[in-house]
Order: structure tokens, then C-alpha cells, then sequence
């Protein structure tokens, strides 16, 4: 695989937020730098895509931070909720 396809494919891999497809492709991604002769432009134009991806990748945490935190408020209410009708049925149970 050449670069330019690698570099397409660990763009593809983080907007899908595929992260077990972006370690593999940037292990390899490694191992072809390894192999060729890397001029300096290269290699500062590899640094600044990888900066911005870095960037993307923290945006994207911080929106599954943010799902984790609603997630796990909304799992509370639910708790709380099915405690509530529980507590009522017990209580409605008695009555009878």
C-alpha cells in the first residue's frame, strides 16, 4: 500500500471512529516511513495532518463524553422512575 492510500484510509478510520482500524493502519503507516527516504517537506506535512487529526479525535472524545454523561443521567432517572412505580405497586398492593 502507498502512502497517499494509507493517508486517505486513516482519515476514512477516524471519521468513522473506526480507533482498532487507526492503530493498524498507523502501525503501518510507520513501517513504510521506516522503508523510504522521508524529505523534510514530507515530513512537516505529515505532522500538520496529524495535528488536525489529533484535533478531530479530541472533538470527537469530548462528544462521547458528553453521550457517556447523558447516558448514564438518563440510566438514573429510569432507576429512579422504576423504583418510584415499584414503591407505588407495593404500596397499591396492601390496599387491596
Amino acid at each position: 500500500m502507498n502512502l497517499e492510500t494509507l493517508e486517505r484510509l486513516i482519515d476514512e478510520a477516524i471519521d468513522k471512529e473506526d480507533y482498532k482500524k487507526l492503530l493498524e493502519l498507523l502501525d503501518e503507516r510507520e513501517k513504510l516511513l521506516k522503508s523510504m527516504e522521508v524529505s523534510p517537506e514530507l515530513a512537516e506535512k505529515l505532522l500538520r495532518r496529524d495535528e488536525e487529526r489529533m484535533r478531530k479525535i479530541e472533538g470527537n472524545k469530548a462528544k462521547l463524553i458528553e453521550t457517556i454523561m447523558k447516558s448514564r443521567e438518563y440510566g438514573k432517572s429510569i432507576q429512579a422512575y422504576g423504583k418510584s412505580i415499584s414503591e407505588q405497586g407495593k404500596r397499591n398492593w396492601g390496599r387491596g
